[in-house]
C-alpha cells in the first residue's frame, strides 16, 4: 500500500490522534504484521491482521469504553 496522505491526514480521517495511529503502526510492525518504509506499508502476515480486527470488534461489542488491541508474535 503506499500511501498518498500524510500520517496526520490518515489519523484525522480516523478520528484518531496521529500519535495512536504511530502506535498501532508499530505495534504491527513489532508483531511481523506489517513493515513500514516511508509512505509504504507491506502487509506481511494478513492473519495476523485479521485477528486484530477481530479482537477489537470483540471488544467493541463487549464494551463501550476504549478497548486496547495487543498482536502477540507467533
Amino acid at each position: 500500500i503506499t500511501l498518498s496522505r500524510s500520517r496526520q491526514q490518515i489519523a484525522d480521517s480516523f478520528g484518531i490522534q496521529k500519535f495512536s495511529l504511530l502506535r498501532v503502526l508499530s505495534d504491527f510492525q513489532k508483531a511481523g504484521a506489517i513493515r513500514v518504509y516511508d509512505r509504504q506499508i507491506t502487509i506481511v502476515d494478513r492473519g495476523k491482521m485479521q485477528s486484530a480486527t477481530a479482537q477489537r470488534e470483540k471488544c467493541r461489542r463487549a464494551s463501550s469504553m476504549s478497548c486496547t488491541v495487543s498482536i502477540v508474535p507467533t
